[in-house]
């Protein structure tokens, strides 16, 4: 399959035994240690924003230069930059949802990134997998600009595209991608265990920072170079 025209054309991709499941495990447990407050138990999804910055382990794998590079040749560029990274942990047997939302309603400051997102434990049906509208990255921004606020967005079913609901159940150590125009959502947890997963997002290193977007004040989190482009100590190239 060529990945890379799937993904243009669908807005999303599963990679298949991208990360040894063993390592997945490792992972996990290492999300688990650093990531408390993700056991306890409630009516919401975990979030842990910049998580590698706690762990060794996990920035090494948020700055996997291999993936990175399988992820610049889906997007059709030489290099790609960390723009963020994240854990995500589902609660076992909790109500806990995301509804439809675009990335880009948080990430528009980056004009086109993809979230990149490790299994580190089962994500299926009945824990609560992705689901993505396909194709829908193809009508355009939907929803309203809100940066920052992955897990707070409102409800932007209203500005959803017609398309097949597609769900991307992932094996630990498996990785599935999509676009920030890709609508997407999760459903509860049903099973017995937490769904964890290690997400990157990144973006074509070519690209530079639309400022005249960002929140007044927080350019000072967003260093640039001479041209413009994100600073690479700052998001590191991989």
């Amino acid at each position: 399959m060529d990945e890379a025209a799937y993904f243009r054309e669908h807005g999303y991709i599963a990679l298949r035994g991208v990360v040894d499941p063993a390592r997945a495990m490792v992972l996990a447990s290492e999300v688990d240690r650093v990531f408390p407050e993700s056991r306890v138990a409630g009516a919401r999804v975990h979030e842990r924003i910049g998580i590698s910055a706690l762990s060794p382990l996990l920035a090494e794998q948020v700055r996997n230069a291999d993936l990175g590079r399988r992820i610049a040749r889906l997007l059709g560029c030489d290099r790609v930059q960390l723009l963020q990274d994240t854990a995500l942990v589902k609660p076992p047997r909790s109500e806990a949802r995301v509804e439809w939302h675009q990335d880009h309603t948080y990430t528009g400051f980056i004009a086109e990134c993809v979230s990149v997102r490790l299994a580190l434990t089962e994500c299926t049906v009945e824990s609560g997998c992705l689901r993505v509208i396909d194709r829908s990255h193809l009508a355009g921004v939907r929803g309203e600009l809100r940066p920052f606020k992955a897990l707070e967005v409102r409800d932007d079913s209203h500005a959803m595209p017609d398309g097949e609901i597609v769900s991307i159940e992932l094996q630990p150590g498996d990785v599935s991608v999509h676009h920030c125009l890709t609508f997407h959502s999760s459903l509860e947890n049903r099973s017995d265990r937490p769904r964890i997963t290690l997400i990157a997002r990144m973006f074509d290193a070519r690209l530079r920072l639309q400022r005249e977007k960002l929140p007044r004040g927080l350019e000072i989190y967003f260093p640039t170079d001479t041209d413009g482009r994100l600073s690479e100590s700052a998001f590191p190239l991989l």
